[in-house]
Order: structure tokens, then C-alpha cells, then sequence
């Protein structure tokens, strides 16, 4: 069907046998205000969907909504504002990549599914475009969020509530309630996805804490001083020790070297090799961190991925750069392989699905606002007569 909805029936060997399955999506976003910001259907993917319940029948893993995804692209805004909606990803043309469909650019995510450990947190993801690295949320107020079931009869539904807090995700800025503005977050896509591996390999990183910043923010660092630290790629025997030095005047308040212009000189610094330096940066001045979102963290990436991708970080001997920002290391987060289609006897091998997919007029999100995001997924079944 048409309307950003999926009709699923199974075929059958004749009229008698014929078995239809109904799977309607729709989803709600208020704010704290009450203020409704979206009220729309959804797109289905039909061959997820039919997998996951089949695997639910079976008893079988990975059959249930895991967490939600925001992501921004699935819109086009022109010089004019007009505004182009992409078409959904629900496996079938234009959308050509199957089980494997995604959104068209994640940018956020949050666990919704309240038996795990993990709820509330975004554990990224992984596609095409490259590695998404989780991170940006606040577990712990997570009240509300998670997943249930209503029987309403001859139907039942399933609903996914997913708060995301006004501090949520980290380094966003304050603009006021859906006010566009640079630092802000804006999402125009929304998908549910089952638990599972990433869609494809992704790389080993470590944030490290430096106080919710992004590549326009200042450091104290002093043109022309030293800065060590040591890091370690893929099981390497012995740290690599990195030292970097500022020159010349940066491009902060007063001429200091902002975040950006440190991760410059740390990715064009030859000691530096397997790996490289990102921060959140909405601008053009720093052509290698240039539109990446990590959520207010400085953070080092491996350039391999896969299980074989490790990287580790530690502070420097003279004079560590870590210090020096005030800033802590993280518990290090290894690569993974990406997921396969079906392993029933090894499901943690097996990959993610996109249920569903959704998009809509671009949604600003500021650390002024918390969001509700109410998903409905309403099931139905028709009647056999034999």
C-alpha cells in the first residue's frame, strides 16, 4: 500500500488457505509543552518484518524492536526551502540493499527495549557511510521508555515509547523550541530496529572526555609546547608515543587554538598512523573533522574495522595533552564484524533489520525541549475458513 504503510500476506496454494498479516505503523511526537511536532504513518519493510515474526514464533533471538534511530537525511532543502522527501528505505526499488536497509543518515539513537541493561543508551551503528559511534545519551531518566503490548481484541499492538531528555543528545545547543540554528540537532528520519550486529564492519575508538566541546571551542593550549601521549593500534606490542606542537595563531577568541585546530595538527602529525582524530564540527574550517557529530567527546578512531580492530589510548610521560585539556580517557570499544543475514546457532553474529522507516518535515531538537516519541505498530491477522 501507498501512504507510508505495508500491507504483508503470505501466498497460498488456494482460497482456502489464504492468511493475511496487517502490520500498520504510526508514529507521535510531543514535547514537554504538549505540543504535538508530528503525527504520521510509517513505512514498513516487509521482508524484516515477516522475518522477525517467524523468528518470534520460533522462539528464536533477535525477533523483537530493539532501539530507535533519528537520523537527517531524509530530506532536501533547496535554495528556495523547498523541501524534497526522500523515499522511505523498506527494502523494496528504489531502496535496493534487502535485509540490510538503513536510514538514509543516523545521527542518534537510544535502546527502547526495557529487559536490557542497556536502555537508554545509544550504541551507534554502522553502514555504508562508514562507522557511526555511539554516544550523546544520558542513561538513567529513561522513565517511560521502553516497549509493550495491548490486546485490543481481534486485534493487538505493540507501542515503543522512547524519551529523549532535554539534555539529550549531549552538545546541542539552546535555540529555543524548533528554531533552526547552527549546533543544533535536527532530525527528518526516524527507524525501529531489531537487536543484532552492524550492518557492516565497524572500527575500534576511544572518546575522550573533554568537556562537551566541538571543534569552534578554545583550548589553553601555547603555540609552540610540546603535548605527548601514547596510543596502540590493532594488539600492537608497544605504545607509539605522539608529541605535537602548536605554531602560529588559531582560530579561536583572541587567536587560541580551538578543539578543531588541535585535531588538524594531530591528523597531519606523521607520528600518528593507523588512526586519526575526530570532533563534532559544523564548520569548514577543519577539512578532516569536517560535519562529523561525537556528541561533545574528542575522540580517536581506528582506520581498520572489524574484530581485528583494537585501538588503545594512555596519557603522555612529559607534558600529556589530556591534562592540559582537563580531559579524561574512556573505556576503549573494540571493532566488530558485520552482522550475517541467519545464524540461528550463533545469533550475536547475526545483523540488525530495519523494521521500519519513516520521514518528515525537519524536527529541531534543543537542550530546551524534552521529546516523546510514541511508535504504534498495530498487528493484525484475517480469518481462515478451513
Amino acid at each position: 500500500m501507498n501512504d507510508n504503510e505495508s500491507t504483508n500476506s503470505t501466498e497460498s496454494n488456494g482460497p482456502d488457505e489464504k492468511l493475511g498479516v496487517n502490520v500498520v505503523g504510526h508514529v507521535v511526537i510531543t514535547n514537554d509543552l504538549g505540543e504535538q511536532l508530528l503525527s504520521k504513518r510509517n513505512a514498513i519493510h516487509p521482508r524484516n518484518m515477516a522475518r522477525i515474526i517467524a523468528r518470534g514464533l520460533a522462539n528464536e533471538s533477535n525477533s523483537y524492536v530493539y532501539r530507535i534511530a533519528l537520523g537527517n537525511g531524509g530530506t532536501l532543502t533547496d535554495a528556495s526551502l523547498n523541501v524534497t522527501f526522500n523515499t522511505p528505505n523498506d527494502g523494496v526499488p528504489p531502496d535496493t540493499v534487502d535485509w540490510r536497509s538503513r536510514l538514509y543518515n543516523e545521527t542518534y539513537s537510544e535502546i527502547v527495549d526495557d529487559s536490557s541493561s542497556e536502555l537508554g543508551t545509544d550504541p551507534g551503528s554502522s553502514d555504508s557511510s562508514g562507522t557511526r559511534t555511539g554516544g550523546g545519551a544520558v542513561p538513567g531518566s529513561e522513565q517511560g521508555t521502553g516497549v509493550i503490548s495491548n490486546d485490543l481484541g481481534n486485534i493487538s499492538e505493540v507501542v515503543i515509547t522512547s524519551i529523549i531528555n532535554a539534555n539529550e543528545p549531549t552538545n546541542q545547543v539552546g535555540v529555543g523550541e524548533n528554531q533552526p540554528s547552527d549546533g543544533a540537532f535536527v532530525f527528518d528520519e526516524l527507524g525501529l530496529y531489531t537487536s543484532g550486529a552492524s550492518a557492516s564492519d565497524s572500527a575500534a575508538y576511544v572518546n575522550i572526555d573533554v568537556g562537551n566541546k566541538d571543534s569552534t571551542d578554545d583550548t589553553d593550549l601555547v603555540a609552540g609546547t610540546d603535548y605527548d601521549f601514547a596510543y596502540t593500534v590493532n594488539g600492537a606490542s608497544t605504545e607509539t608515543v605522539v608529541t605535537v606542537s602548536l605554531s602560529g595563531t588559531g582560530n579561536g577568541t583572541g587567536g587560541k587554538f580551538t578543539f578543531g585546530d588541535l585535531v588538524e595538527a594531530l591528523n597531519a602529525n606523521t607520528t600518528l598512523s593507523g588512526a586519526s582524530f575526530k570532533i563534532t564540527d559544523a564548520t569548514t574550517l577543519y577539512p578532516s573533522t569536517t560535519a562529523a557529530e561525537k556528541f561533545g567527546f574528542l575522540q580517536l578512531i581506528n582506520d581498520t574495522s572489524g574484530s581485528s580492530s583494537e585501538i588503545t589510548l594512555s596519557n603522555g610521560t612529559t607534558n600529556d595533552l589530556f591534562t592540559v585539556l582537563n580531559g579524561t580517557i574512556l573505556t576503549p570499544v573494540a571493532g566488530q564484524d558485520a552482522g550475517v543475514e541467519n545464524n540461528s546457532s550463533a545469533p550475536q553474529t547475526e545483523g540488525e533489520r530495519l523494521l521500519t522507516h519513516l520521514i518528515f518535515q525537519p524536527i529541531y531538537k534543543s537542550s530546551e525541549r524534552q521529546i516523546t516519541i510514541t511508535y504504534t505498530l498495530t498487528v493484525s491477522v484475517g480469518r481462515t475458513t478451513s
